[in-house]
This record gives C-alpha cells, structure tokens and sequence, in this order.
C-alpha cells in the first residue's frame, strides 16, 4: 500500500518567494484518485479505509478575492469563512445523505470547509457509491506514515471504541464561524536586551527591523502547523496563544467550533487538546518568536503569538482541518513545514483549493519547500513538494530551469535548526 512521505525543512535563514509550475491529478466528475484506487484493490470489504470526498462546487479564486477586495483583514476573514461554510453545508447534502444511509459503514466523519470536502473512513461500497455521485468531483486516499519518533500514525483518527468523533448530526457544520478571539496579551517586551541575537537574524536584518522600524510582531497570530509545540519551552512559553472564547478545562465546547477545551489549538492526529511536544514544530516556532530568554534570540518575530496545531501523522487531511482552523481562529501567518512530494500523488488542486482560501481571507502562507531544490532527481517543478507549489503569479522560464504552464507560489524558507534555545549549525 502506497504511503505518503512528507519532507519538513530543518533550517531557516532566508525568507524568499519561489515559483514553480506543477501538474496534478487528472480527474472527471465522479472519479477516484489511482492512489485510492490501488488502495481499495488490496481493501477488504468490511475495511475502513480513510478517505477525502471532493465536492464539485468551490468558488474560483479570482471570484472569491474580488469579494473581499476593499474589506479590512477582520471583515475578509469572517466573509471567507461564512461563505466557505454555507457552500460547504449546501453542496454536501447528497453526500450526508448518502452517509446516513450506511451507518455501519462508515466512521469519522469530518467536514472540511477551506476545501469543500468531507474526510472520513468507510467501507469501498459505499466509496464507490460516494464517488458515483454527480456533486462529487473525485475521492482521495487520505492515508500517511508516521514519522521516525512520531506517537501518531493514520489510525490517530480513529477513536479507541471504534466510534466516531462527530457522526452524521447536524454539529457536522459548526454555528461557529470564524469569531477569532486576536491577540491575546502575551509578552511583547521585545527580544531579551540581554541575550546574543543568532547570526542568521542578524544577516536577515533583524535589528533593523526590531529597533528602525520599531516592530517585533505584537499582535501578529501565526499558526504553527507541524508537529506540536512545548510551551514550556523558555524562549515560547510567553507567546502561546489563547482560545479567549474557550474554558479551560471544563469539558465543554464553549466557543461552539466542534472541539472541547482548545484554549491554545489541537492536535488533529491525536484528536485532542494537547498539540505539544513536537520537537520539530518547537523548532520552528522559536525561529518565529524566539524571544532569548534562554539566552539566545533565534526568533525573527519575538513578539508574536504561537497558536500550536498538531499534524505529525501525515494526514493530508489533518494539514486542511488545521487550516480551517487557523483562519476561523483568526491566524494572520500559517507556517507549514509539512509536504508532499509529487510522486506521492498528492492532490494538487484540494491543496490549491486550501491555499486559496488562506489568500481571499487574508492570511499569509508560509511553506517548506526547498529540501531537494537541487536533486536532479527532481526536476523543476517536482523539486518543489505540495502545499509549496500553489497557484502563483508567474510561470517559470527555461532559464529558471522549466517550461512549464501551471503557475505556482509560496514562501520558501532555508537556514539553521533550532534547537532548546539554540541554533545548530547545519
């Protein structure tokens, strides 16, 4: 059975914009994606497999921005969201429909609003009836491998007595559309005035960015997407975002957004509250907001606020559930240090889709992208993984080593490992 293999990149030192072309997957109304078709060859009939049914209906991108075009960062997002949602709820009744019909054959169901799809597990009858469906544009295989020292794994959705976590009821679309709480009142003293700045943020212009131009991000969300965060660390423990519309603790889902007691994110494998521990999302938020409290500043940003969401199972829907949520939680940057490279089948347009709905709503995607920039293995455009390969404003030249015409755009990051308040050298 094919797994996907994701690439996270270890170093940050340089923030560029790449563009590249890619190609996707070919698909008809109704049709199922050859990874999920080899999947269900091997597929008992009574085995839950996980999949992603796309809907045919999304708004195209061009559409979508000329109606937020002129409405401030707040307004765009609450419109995206609001929009996004009621499409989802009205073009997805056929499948609903078909779901209730099959209730032992199907478990996890999970709406997925940015993309207008719906992950779930089922049986391969009723993933065929699904993709026979004339709403429905294709199905994925939603499968992944975990990472070496990873807790998680794809069966990270399934809950422990078989059941599901939201089942064919009508909390499947959320009243809750997207009241961002914003800032939250961490610090934002700036960096420590007694600690070494690293030299990377140094090269990068930092200081003059922090004492010229007199900002450190205050105010600024960004939304790790990675693996988890310790908030216990020193240099991050004061700029943990907060759920403002969540009680902490008490066992109830106060803000009405589906989960119970996400006061600072989730962690969408492990189905649960606690997005910690993650050494590598650790990582990437001290490059972020960093502060040097234990003794080196490594942090770009060192006023920001860390909204920690977990994927380190490879879920390609776990990347689109946290998207959602960044942009209903209010994020302004997602940084994403997960991908999918092209010989994995990665779904191109569901990940454009995606990143297309971060764009119209005003928030800034930031990707990994530039591991294998130059493996001759992987040629421009395939040396860039997905979600890195989005939609762009230009096409690539030969003389930038491609000819190809699917335009593609995001924010490439390179550098050294952060590491318990420290860079690493490479």
């Amino acid at each position: 059975m094919r797994t996907v293999r994701t690439i996270r990149l270890h170093s940050l030192a340089v923030q560029v914009i790449v563009v590249v072309a890619a190609g996707g997957i070919s698909v008809r109304a109704g049709s199922m994606a050859p990874n999920l078709k080899d999947a269900l060859i091997f597929a008992g009939p009574d085995d839950f497999v996980p999949v992603v049914v796309m809907m045919e209906a999304f708004p195209a991108r061009d559409g979508l921005l000329a109606e937020v075009r002129g409405l401030n960062r707040e307004n765009r997002r609450v419109h995206v969201v609001s929009t996004l949602n009621d499409l989802a709820e009205r073009s997805q009744r056929p499948v609903h429909a078909a779901l209730a019909e099959e209730p032992g054959e199907i478990r996890d169901v999970r709406v997925l609003w940015g993309i207008n799809g719906v992950a779930l597990e089922a049986t391969p009858g009723v993933i065929e009836r699904l993709a026979a469906l004339p709403e429905v544009r294709w199905v994925l295989h939603d499968h992944g491998a975990p990472h070496p020292g990873s807790s998680a794994s794809d069966s990270a959705w399934r809950r422990g007595d078989g059941s599901s976590r939201k089942d064919l009821a009508a909390d499947l679309f959320s009243a809750h559309r997207g009241e961002g709480s914003g800032p939250t009142g961490g610090d934002v003293s700036g960096p420590n005035p007694d600690a070494e700045v690293a030299p990377e943020l140094v090269a990068m212009g930092a200081r003059q960015v922090w004492d010229e131009l007199g900002t450190a991000g205050a105010g600024v969300i960004v939304a790790v997407i990675d693996t988890g965060i310790d908030r216990t660390h020193p240099d991050l423990a004061d700029h943990i975002w907060t759920n403002l519309d969540e009680v902490a603790n008490n066992g109830l889902d106060d803000d009405g957004n589906g989960l119970v007691d996400d006061t600072w994110g989730w962690d969408f494998c492990d189905d649960d509250n606690s997005p910690d521990g993650g050494s590598h999302g650790t990582q990437v938020a001290g490059q972020v907001a960093g502060d040097g409290s234990g003794g080196i500043v490594t942090g770009m940003a060192p006023d920001t606020e860390l909204m920690a969401l977990g994927i380190d199972c490879d879920l390609p829907s776990a990347g689109w559930a946290a998207s959602d949520y960044a942009i209903a939680q209010g994020a302004h940057i997602i940084t994403q240090s997960y991908s999918w490279w092209w010989t994995d089948q990665p779904d191109y347009e569901a990940f454009r889709r995606q990143t297309d709905s971060e764009l119209a709503a005003g928030v800034i995607h930031a990707n990994s992208a530039g591991n294998h920039g130059g493996n001759p293995t992987y040629p421009l455009p395939y040396n860039i993984s997905t979600p890195a390969n989005c939609p762009a404003p230009w096409i690539p030249t030969p003389a930038f080593g491609g000819a190809f015409g699917a335009p593609a755009r995001c924010v490439f990051r390179r550098g050294n490992d952060f590491s318990h308040g420290r860079e690493i050298a490479p």
